[in-house]
């Protein structure tokens, strides 16, 4: 069966690790996939940042709370790096917030989704 023969390994570091509240600033999250299975897959990331959050974002406006990635076919063994800026602007409260990673395999259609990944990242805002 096909699923038994689909794997993947997600991890993700920031740089720097924490981000300024109150003021205009950006994070670099890093994130890294690996086909760890037999077969070649096509890959999408999909990160979201809670709609609440207030002064973070994907765009330098801190506007944007979803962003999708399309990482194209990855081979068995293949890894991939993504990057991703997040930005902070001065409504950014301190505290940490949680941004969700997943990591989808799907068929050639991305409706028709075949397996998923998920991943917490506490960012910290201070």
């Amino acid at each position: 069966m096909v699923m038994q023969r689909i794997r993947v390994d997600l991890q993700t570091r920031l740089h720097p690790i924490r981000i300024r509240a109150r003021a205009d600033d950006s994070v670099a999250l890093f994130i890294n996939v690996k086909n760890k299975g037999e077969v070649a897959v096509p890959l999408s990331l999909k990160l979201t940042i809670p709609s609440q959050t207030l002064g973070l974002g994907f765009d330098t406006m801190a506007v944007r709370k979803v962003l999708d990635v399309d990482l194209g076919e990855l081979k068995p063994g293949e890894e991939r790096e993504e990057k991703v800026l997040l930005f902070s602007n001065r409504t950014l409260e301190p505290g940490d917030v949680l941004i969700k990673v997943r990591a989808y395999i799907h068929d050639r259609v991305p409706q028709r989704v075949l397996f998923y990944k998920d991943k917490e990242i506490r960012l910290r805002c201070v």
